[in-house]
């Protein structure tokens, strides 16, 4: 499953695959990728807060 959203210079994706979890981030300022095994990923919760 691959989601997609782009909002104003905002942007995120991510995607569900077999094996990992793929995410994407994009912002005026800066921008990352990430790759992560489930097995790696914590189960502490966070939020992001996005000012517009």
């Amino acid at each position: 499953m691959k989601f997609h959203q782009k909002k104003g210079k905002n942007e995120i994706k991510f995607s569900l695959n077999e094996d990992y979890f793929e995410y994407f981030i994009k912002d005026e300022s800066s921008k990352g990728e990430f790759i992560l095994p489930y097995e790696t990923i914590s189960s502490n919760k966070y939020q992001v807060f996005e000012k517009n």
